[in-house]
């Protein structure tokens, strides 16, 4: 019995082996400027991990505190350049839960000693 013939037979469809169409025009350079921001993108972290001796994990860490100061910067300069500063959102804990967390390293220390 031939395949085609099975009922159970499904043929797997054209487009799931085939890479995105994105994909491929990176690769094959037709978008140049997408193909050339991503290859020197690549360039940049080959050059600041293995030429420069950077690590991974020094770089998630520094991200933060550069946002943090950026923040700061900005909420500080925007009087004098006229313009809004940053709308962060309000963080609300419920009162319950804050105070769970609270009494759980007592109890801990309490009963190891």
């Amino acid at each position: 019995m031939s395949l085609l013939r099975d009922p159970s037979y499904v043929p797997l469809q054209r487009f799931s082996v085939q890479p995105k169409k994105h994909t491929a025009d990176i690769f094959l350079w037709r978008d140049k400027k997408i193909t050339a921001s991503v290859l020197g993108f690549a360039t940049s972290l080959w050059v600041l991990f293995e030429l420069l001796q950077y690590h991974l994990l020094t770089l998630v860490c520094n991200i933060p505190i550069l946002a943090l100061a950026v923040l700061f910067l900005w909420s500080n300069a925007s009087t004098f350049i006229n313009k809004s500063p940053a709308q962060i959102p309000d963080v609300i804990l419920p009162e319950a839960g804050a105070a769970q967390h609270n009494l759980w390293p007592k109890a801990k220390f309490l009963l190891e000693a």
